[in-house]
């Protein structure tokens, strides 16, 4: 083997060298900024656990004063009363909105509801009068009629 032949050679071992050097350093990168990746996503993960925690706290809040509030029909949620609930909890705008005009369109259906309640109580007193006016003037008649019959029959 020449010279000029071992130049070659090891000109190519050493760009082999170099090839393989920047192979491990960008193995080394990728695997640098997998765990990043990963731990991120890890971070992520425990966070959007945390957040489903406070959730699901704050829905068992949220049913455990609806329930407080489901027994008296005549008391309703105030809209800043619900704004408020709705300001603490850590979620999205959208879902606020949402959540915000689901517990309006509930305080309104419960004064709807205690409405028709009004409306049902002051209909059955107006029948029952109606009935009471109806059986009172029954009665009358039945009197009267009574008492025209015993004058034509006593001439």
């Amino acid at each position: 083997m020449n010279n000029e032949q071992r130049k070659i050679l090891q000109q190519q071992l050493i760009q082999a060298e170099q090839e393989r050097d920047r192979a491990y350093a960008s193995e080394a990168n990728w695997h640098k900024l997998y765990e990043t990746e990963a731990q991120q996503r890890r971070i992520e993960a425990e966070l959007a656990q945390q957040t489903i925690a406070e959730l699901k706290a704050k829905i068992q809040e949220l049913q455990a004063h609806r329930k407080d509030y489901s027994g008296t029909v005549g008391e309703s949620i105030s809209d800043e009363a619900i704004a408020s609930l709705v300001e603490e909890l850590q979620i999205p705008a959208e879902l606020k909105q949402k959540l915000f005009d689901a517990l309006g369109e509930r305080d309104r259906l419960v004064r709807a509801l205690q409405a028709e309640k009004e409306q049902h109580a002051r209909t059955k007193q107006s029948l029952t009068s109606a009935l009471v006016d109806a059986i009172e003037q029954l009665n009358k008649n039945r009197v009267q009629k009574e008492a025209s019959s015993e004058g034509t029959v006593d001439s």
